[in-house]
C-alpha cells in the first residue's frame, strides 16, 4: 500500500500554503502518521521553515531531473516521523531543464513512487504559480488542498486553478480530487469573510473544511525561528488550529479510503 500524496496548491502567493504543509504534517505525525514534506518553491520557505540551509547534497530539483536520486535527498528533520525533500534556489530553472526531457510532467509521481511504501502522507508545498513544478505536483498527487484567504480576489483565483485541477484530471491524473479548501487568515469579525465563505461553500459543496486558521502572531513568527509551530508556540491558537486540521485531515481521507 503506497503513500496518499496531497498537493498544496494556490498560483496566488501568501495565502498559507508553506504554513499549511509544514504544520498540518507535524500534526499528522502526532498522530503517529509517517509523513514526508516536499518544498516545491525556489524560495526553500519549508526548508528552512524545518531549519535546513539549502545547500543540502541534493535538493528536489535534483530529484526531478532524476528521480533515482530520491533516496539520497531524503532528510529527517526535528519532528520525528516528519521526513522533508528539501528545494534550493536552484529549481529556479527547472522549467527549462524539464522542456526537452520526456515524462516530463511525471517526475515526480515517478520519484514518489520509489519511497511510496515509507510514508502514510506525501504534502506537497507548491510553487505560487501553475507552472511545470506545480503541475508535476498535481500529476503526483491523489488530492489537492487548497489554502485560501477569504478576500474577494481570492475567488477569481479559485475559479482559475480548479479548471486547471480539472485539465489535469482529464488528460493526465484521473485519480485527481479536491480534499478541500481550507481558510487560513480567518477574521471572522469582517463581514467580507463570512460572505467569501459562504460564496466559496455555493461553489464548491462540501469542500469547504470546518477548521479555519486563524491570523496568528505566533504562527507568522515560527518560521523566522526555522520551527513549526507546535514547537515554537505549543500553547498558541495557532497549534491549536493546526491539530484540529490534523484530525479533520484523517476524517476527510478516511472518507476516501472506499
Amino acid at each position: 500500500m503506497g503513500s496518499k500524496v496531497i498537493a498544496v496548491v494556490n498560483q496566488k502567493g501568501g495565502v498559507g500554503k508553506t504554513t499549511t504543509v509544514l504544520n498540518l504534517g507535524v500534526s499528522l505525525a502526532y498522530m503517529a502518521q509517517d509523513v514526508l514534506v516536499v518544498d516545491l518553491d525556489s524560495q526553500a520557505n519549508l526548508t528552512s521553515g524545518l531549519g535546513f540551509q539549502s545547500n543540502t547534497s541534493y535538493d528536489v530539483s535534483d530529484v526531478i531531473l532524476d528521480p533515482s536520486l530520491v533516496n539520497s535527498t531524503l532528510t529527517s528533520t526535528k519532528v520525528e516521523l516528519v521526513d522533508l525533500l528539501p528545494s534550493s534556489n536552484n529549481l529556479v530553472g527547472i522549467e527549462l531543464l524539464l522542456k526537452d526531457l520526456d515524462e516530463r510532467e511525471y517526475r515526480l509521481k515517478q520519484a514518489l513512487h520509489r519511497i511510496g511504501h515509507m510514508y502514510k502522507y506525501v504534502l506537497i508545498d507548491c510553487p505560487p504559480s501553475l507552472g511545470l513544478a506545480t503541475i508535476n505536483a498535481l500529476c503526483a498527487a491523489d488530492f489537492v488542498m487548497i489554502p485560501m484567504i477569504p478576500e474577494y480576489y481570492a475567488l477569481e483565483g479559485l475559479s482559475m486553478l480548479s479548471q486547471t485541477v480539472r485539465r489535469v484530471k482529464e488528460t493526465q491524473n484521473p485519480g485527481l480530487d479536491i480534499l478541500g479548501i481550507v481558510f487560513t487568515m480567518y477574521d471572522p469579525r469582517l463581514q467580507l469573510t463570512q460572505a467569501i465563505v459562504k460564496e466559496v461553500g455555493n461553489f464548491f459543496p462540501g469542500l469547504t473544511w470546518d477548521t479555519v486558521v486563524p491570523r496568528n502572531v505566533r504562527l507568522a513568527e515560527a518560521p523566522s525561528f526555522s520551527q513549526p509551530i507546535h514547537l515554537y508556540a505549543p500553547k498558541s491558537q495557532g497549534t491549536q488550529s493546526y491539530m484540529d486540521m490534523g484530525r479533520e485531515f484523517l476524517v476527510r481521507m478516511g472518507g476516501h479510503h472506499g
